[in-house]
């Protein structure tokens, strides 16, 4: 199946968070506090990890933001979940595919571990796993806003790279 393909230390972490209570901040905390190296590749900052330039830090700091923005100016299409038909149309349009009908935008997991995303309590807890990605994520909204991902030309013609972060 599925999970016995991967390593047996990440069947490990899988099997511990899948039995974590995201209701108990305290175990919450705890668990994510005191992640194992292949935790924090898993869930610290893994937006601005993906466009780190060399090799990144176990943990991402603040000032990898600017690293991570940098690196954005590698890729033809940028673009938000909240944004997600304009961000395929591009991908498709760059590509010239034809574009499809519907566009799904639905969660596959639907919610498995009972979060509460509106939770401040867990919010607060989980920010030092995403504050860098936040920090970036603004960036790319803010040029949403300015209409500055639109480039006329595509760095590399015959490849499109692109990078979605999700809010």
């Amino acid at each position: 199946t599925f999970f016995y393909n991967h390593t047996e230390s990440v069947r490990e972490f899988s099997l511990k968070l899948r039995e974590l209570d995201f209701n108990n901040f305290s175990e919450v905390e705890s668990f994510f506090h005191n992640l194992p190296d292949i935790g924090k590749n898993a869930f610290n900052n893994c937006q601005t990890r993906y466009l780190y330039d060399g090799k990144f830090p176990r943990i991402i700091l603040e000032s990898d933001a600017q690293i991570a923005i940098k690196g954005l100016a590698f890729f033809d299409v940028v673009g938000t979940v909240e944004k997600l038909d304009e961000f395929v149309k591009q991908v498709y349009t760059r590509m010239n595919w034809d574009f499809p009908v519907n566009i799904v935008n639905a969660n596959a997991l639907n919610n498995r571990y009972n979060l509460d995303v509106n939770s401040p309590q867990l919010k607060e807890i989980l920010l030092p796993l995403y504050s860098v990605d936040k920090i970036v994520y603004d960036h790319i909204v803010q040029k949403e806003q300015e209409g500055s991902w639109k480039k006329k030309e595509p760095l590399f013609p015959n490849i499109i790279k692109y990078f979605r972060i999700w809010g």
